[in-house]
């Protein structure tokens, strides 16, 4: 019988398959042959011995590649998909894979004049974020009462995922042929946060390898880890008190920190199962120091605003730019130095010179190094671009 390809690789590194465990096996009669051990010579395919050799090989790959899946099972560095989330499933670790999660947040449903009797808009009605088409449901019933001319509603955004987030105005779209109430607008005043995606295996190992590698339960470090790994998290920082009742300052990705990322960030702190017995937090923002910019380029010619404010945005807050790399975005007690700003702008195409400036009470003044205290935090707040086509 014809030996099939089916192969794996082993911890080591080894194929291993069927047709390679026939070879080896008739390598070994080979070397009983020359002592003398054997007379088998036949090794053909159809030939007797070849037959009972493959059949051999058949269950000798099962067992090999059983005992192959149980150890990698035994190592979070080896280990995947549901053998993986045995580790996180630990009651050493308890840290489960992050299986995604939908954006939610707040929109204000308006009308230009208030009406004569109360309005009311259907749970699950659909809003849309007019930059992504993403669709969002209302979670209740909302009621905009006689004489008023808004209401606030909860939605979640109807599929996980990261890309469910919407910053501040992006869902401006209702989306219902049922709902007949007209001159009805839609936005949300706040962004929505919270999506998440999938965990897939690579990056579930390494937030695991980084768990069982942190420093001892209850140390700072551990605290910092706990609190880092919250959805919405940029970076943290403890402010020292003489007992263990510390304030923990959090940095979101999305600045100023949300609330409902605080409240996260508490919920977490409070769970028995992850604070020592008497240790205590209090859970509050950096100071923010907000930054308006005036930037000076001279071009080849007139250049997108938009992406270029993008990229500013993602160089203090974090995030992929469009010009191929990843900033990691400002922390707290982060400096900002100038030559980050003009060296990153003039790798966009087209960008001959940059002259960094900063707003400060209505005035344009040179821009400085901004060097923060341990509790302070850079806020993006505006910034302007001032284009002249050079030669």
């Amino acid at each position: 019988m014809a030996v099939d390809d089916e192969s794996f690789y082993n911890v080591l590194g080894e194929e291993v398959s069927r047709e390679i465990i026939v070879n080896e096996m008739i390598n070994f009669y080979s070397l009983l042959r020359e002592i003398g051990d054997t007379d088998v010579t036949d090794f053909n395919d159809g030939s007797e011995i070849r037959n009972i050799i493959e059949a051999v090989a058949v269950i000798s790959y099962w067992l090999l590649e059983a005992e192959d899946n149980s150890t990698k099972t035994a190592f979070v560095s080896t280990a995947e998909g549901e053998l993986l989330d045995m580790h996180g499933a630990n009651p050493w670790i308890k840290l489960p894979r992050d299986t995604g999660s939908e954006s939610t947040g707040y929109v204000t449903f308006t009308i230009p004049e208030a009406s004569s009797e109360d309005l009311v808009i259907a749970e699950g009605t659909t809003v849309v974020s007019s930059e992504t088409g993403n669709d969002y449901y209302t979670e209740n019933e909302i009621i905009i009462p006689a004489g008023e001319t808004e209401a606030i509603a909860s939605v979640v955004c109807a599929v996980e995922g990261k890309d469910g987030n919407a910053g501040t105005g992006e869902i401006n779209i209702i989306e219902d042929e049922y709902l007949d109430i007209p001159e009805l607008n839609v936005i949300n005043e706040e962004p929505l946060t919270g999506g998440t995606d999938y965990e897939e295996d690579e990056e579930y190992r390494e937030r695991l390898l980084n768990f069982i590698r942190r420093d001892d339960f209850g140390s700072l470090l551990y605290y910092q880890d706990l609190a880092e790994n919250v959805n919405g998290v940029h970076d943290v920082v403890f402010v020292d008190d003489p007992d263990f009742t510390r304030k923990i300052l959090i940095n979101g990705d999305v600045k100023p920190t949300p609330v409902p990322v605080l409240n996260d960030v508490l919920e977490t702190f409070t769970l028995p199962n992850n604070i020592v017995m008497g240790h205590t937090f209090n859970v509050g923002l950096p100071d923010y120091v907000k930054i308006n910019l005036s930037i000076d380029l001279t071009v080849d010619e007139l250049l997108d605003e938009t992406e270029l404010t993008s990229i500013m945005n993602d160089l203090f807050n974090g995030g992929n730019s469009s010009l191929g790399f990843e900033f990691e975005g400002l922390g707290i007690g982060e400096a900002l130095l100038v030559n980050s700003i003009v060296s990153t702008l003039e790798t966009y195409p087209g960008v001959l010179s940059v002259t960094a400036n900063r707003i400060v009470n209505g005035q344009v003044v040179p821009l400085t190094d901004i060097i923060l205290s341990e509790t302070q935090c850079l806020q993006l707040e505006s910034i302007v671009f001032n284009q002249t086509i050079g030669d």
